[in-house]
């Protein structure tokens, strides 16, 4: 029985060993029918949650970044709701997608939302939290937590590597360029950052023979200007 979320198929549930009578088979076919059917619902829910998650992260990262910003305490209390862990440090982190040629922006909404649910899950794997939405089209937003200053890098290597490896593997390969700016003690002043990591990142997608996992400012250096 197909398994099917939307006009996709998502899957199918099996029988190994075929019924041994025809009510056995009709039996197994209403039960396989009746468990597709929940299992559809179930992913339709969680991709719904999922939606509105995203929507109330991107709310707050642009609420970071308008004129009228909220307090540090506050922000911190409504992004602590969102998963997002206290933490000594926010780094901000914008992934710049390659559009690719002929790009459409209905496809380039396709591509922030799979890179998207390819981020959280691979924050999530890395046991790190984080806030991210859309910033602008072709550009994905990150305010990332860092257990500590010092472990800047190794923690970005880390993501950066796994979402690498993971948007290479996927149905539609994605590839971006990642660039970042300067951690920072406060969520507001972190999200300030975010211009500066998005024109980094979009500088560094056109240097040739980059290879880096991510950039900084000094990586881009007169290019950047």
């Amino acid at each position: 029985a197909p398994v099917d979320l939307g006009s996709r198929q998502w899957g199918r549930l099996v029988i190994p060993q075929a019924p041994a009578s025809p009510e056995a088979v009709a039996e197994a076919s209403m039960v396989l029918e009746r468990a597709g059917q929940a299992l559809a619902i179930n992913l339709l829910t969680e991709r719904d949650q999922a939606g509105l998650a995203q929507q109330a992260q991107a709310g707050l990262i642009h609420e970071l970044r308008s004129p009228r910003v909220p307090g540090e305490t506050e922000a911190q209390t409504r992004a602590e709701a969102l998963g997002l862990k206290p933490s000594p440090a926010y780094l901000p982190l914008v992934l710049h997608l390659d559009a690719g040629a002929g790009a459409d922006p209905m496809s380039m909404q396709r591509k922030e939302r799979a890179l998207l649910e390819l981020l959280d899950s691979v924050v999530s794997s890395t046991r790190n939290t984080a806030l991210a939405a859309a910033l602008q089209t072709g550009q994905v937003a990150v305010l990332l937590a860092l257990p500590a200053r010092l472990l800047e890098d190794s923690v970005l290597e880390r993501i950066c590597g796994v979402l690498a490896e993971r948007s290479a593997a996927a149905a539609e390969p994605l590839i971006w360029t990642a660039g970042v700016g300067r951690a920072r003690s406060s969520l507001a002043e972190a999200a300030a950052g975010l211009d500066e990591a998005a024109h980094v990142a979009q500088t560094a997608g056109t240097l040739s023979g980059g290879g880096k996992r991510f950039y900084r400012s000094t990586d881009v250096r007169l290019r950047g200007l």
